[in-house]
């Protein structure tokens, strides 16, 4: 099904159909690029380049955590809002022509699927949001709480399941959305040697790194701290010191 104004009822109804599919559109695309900044934080190797108690990522970690949260509960447990995405797809019946509700009835179905095999996973995110993000439950200070936690393995499938969602309940067979900015993206073919800022943050910080440059700076310090490195930690230190164009350090 490729829905065009044609299956609607009213140019009204048509209207809502495609103001609330950007707005969805618009919230994934907040709750991608945060997940996705997560995902190159928790890769980039903080610790081997001296930031393992850096008081910036921890911050950053914890409220882009908690954002993902806000965004994923606003669009699938908000009682308050009407444009989530259940709501969303039992209204499309009264927004499409009678002649179309047998095409609908699969996309309601996968839809239905969809949200039923995330349901305990959002009932875990909106007792914290309730009990921690959004308001303060006593519980919680005192260390009492029950509340599951959760981690970025439950926002990546909570993620992967609300893009599915966008996709089915879109009505646009064809269509593909792009879910990250542009030089985020990896369906874009980006110009040879162009970094994203991430990237442009996460080189800056390996290269000026006490660690990587040891071999230069302290040769007698570095005899001594290979000693203590894994094969694969000093394959990681050679995969950035040939991205610098330094000599490999020899394990």
């Amino acid at each position: 099904m490729n829905a065009t104004e044609n299956h609607f009822v009213s140019l009204e109804a048509f209207a809502e159909y495609e103001n609330s599919i950007n707005w969805f559109y618009s919230e994934l695309v907040r709750l991608n690029t945060t997940v996705y900044i997560l995902e190159q934080i928790f890769d980039f190797p903080l610790d081997l380049f001296g930031f393992h108690y850096s008081p910036f990522f921890r911050m950053l970690i914890d409220n882009f955590m908690q954002t993902a949260v806000l965004i994923i509960t606003r669009l699938t447990t908000d009682h308050g809002n009407k444009h989530t995405f259940d709501r969303f797809k039992n209204r499309l019946g009264s927004l499409l022509k009678p002649e179309y509700h047998k095409q609908l009835k699969p996309h309601q179905e996968s839809a239905k699927h969809i949200l039923e095999s995330i349901k305990q996973k959002l009932k875990s995110l909106r007792n914290f949001r309730n009990a921690y993000v959004a308001h303060l439950a006593e519980d919680f200070v005192s260390g009492k709480t029950s509340i599951k936690r959760f981690d970025l393995t439950d926002l990546q499938q909570i993620r992967d399941a609300l893009n599915q969602l966008l996709h089915i309940l879109s009505l646009k067979e064809n269509h593909a959305y792009m879910m990250v900015p542009v030089d985020y993206s990896s369906e874009v073919v980006h110009p040879k040697g162009s970094q994203s800022d991430i990237e442009r943050i996460f080189d800056s910080i390996a290269r000026n790194s006490v660690i990587l440059n040891m071999p230069e700076d302290n040769p007698s310090m570095w005899f001594f701290k290979k000693q203590r490195l894994t094969a694969e930690t000093i394959a990681v230190l050679n995969s950035y010191r040939r991205k610098f164009g330094l000599p490999e350090m020899a394990d």
